[in-house]
């Protein structure tokens, strides 16, 4: 393994932690996993798929105010249409 930056690895029994000053890219098979200050990118050029027992998505956008909409009560009132019967070419 090499780096121009600093890598530091350390692990105890039940973990590894990796750290690396600016980025992290964790590649395998063309899927890739990147971690830097600027935030998570994921991507593969294959399926995506998330499997757990519990997967919460706390969302501050959950908290927008926002008044449901109001619908006037309707009858439906069914009648043939003007074209019953004429065939179209």
């Amino acid at each position: 393994m090499s780096a121009d930056q600093q890598v530091t690895v350390s692990g105890s029994k039940d973990e590894v932690i990796i750290s690396m000053p600016k980025t992290l890219t964790l590649n395998g098979g063309g899927s890739w996993l990147k971690l830097s200050e600027s935030g998570i990118e994921q991507g593969t050029n294959g399926d995506f798929i998330t499997k757990a027992a519990r997967y919460p998505v706390p969302m501050s956008a959950a908290n927008m105010q926002s008044e449901p909409p109001v619908f006037d009560k309707t009858t439906p009132d069914l009648q043939p249409s003007e074209t019953d019967g004429i065939m179209s070419r």
